[in-house]
């Protein structure tokens, strides 16, 4: 699969279990394409993103004790893995004439965040 259309996948698609995906066969960098800037990646319509200000914010200490809260903490923690994935194919799409082994070096970690947004 090359480097782009893992990118791509990662950001146009409306399906998290889609984005999360990862390629089974080995990433090439043969074929970049023109660079592509995007605004903000594609959302599967329960993931959009919240207005300015109206998240709620990561619970500290203690509050780990009560379920609610240690449901919000996942739910923050998975949607930052989510965001440094889509973040890295952004990236991707943006800079087609970087180093390839930059390049793959990032592929490399928007796998480590495909398997930590899995853990949430």
């Amino acid at each position: 699969m090359e480097l782009r259309a893992f990118a791509e996948q990662v950001l146009f698609s409306d399906s998290l279990d889609r984005k999360l995906v990862r390629p089974t066969s080995p990433l090439t960098d043969a074929v970049p394409g023109e660079a592509v800037r995007v605004k903000k990646p594609h959302r599967p319509n329960n993931l959009q993103f919240a207005p300015r200000r109206t998240a709620p914010p990561m619970p500290k200490g203690a509050a780990f004790g009560v379920p609610k809260k240690r449901a919000v903490a996942h739910h923050i923690m998975a949607n930052h893995e989510l965001q440094a994935m889509e973040v890295m194919a952004m990236v991707l799409l943006a800079f087609p004439d970087a180093p390839s082994d930059f390049r793959t070096g990032l592929a490399d970690v928007m796998f480590d965040e495909q398997r930590h947004t899995k853990l949430h």
